[in-house]
């Protein structure tokens, strides 16, 4: 989902006694490609490793938390000073939920 869908959803939880254990970023419709050492267009595919600011190698984000910590942790996530600009547009948010 995209960030700014996170604090509804983490709300969502809340209300619905839904345990959240964690979160983690993803490139949506990309595949890491080798060759390249980076994500690649690929439709409908995912990849956990985001290109950032300064760095050659691809990080990876996420956390885990109750749905109160992983609210804090998203909200002081500043994204755009951290992450190529052009990779912004396919970061979404995955949650980990418990059974």
């Amino acid at each position: 989902m995209l960030l700014a869908d996170a604090a509804s959803f983490l709300a969502a939880c809340r209300e619905d006694r839904i345990e959240v254990l964690g979160w983690e970023l993803w490139v949506v419709d990309h595949t890491w490609d080798r060759q390249f050492n980076r994500p690649v267009p690929a439709l409908g595919l995912w990849c956990g490793a985001i290109p950032v600011k300064g760095h050659k190698i691809p990080v990876v984000f996420g956390f885990d938390g109750e749905a109160d910590e992983v609210e804090r942790q998203l909200d002081s996530l500043d994204l755009s000073s951290q992450v190529l600009p052009e990779w912004l547009p396919h970061v979404r948010v995955n949650f980990t939920l418990g059974v």
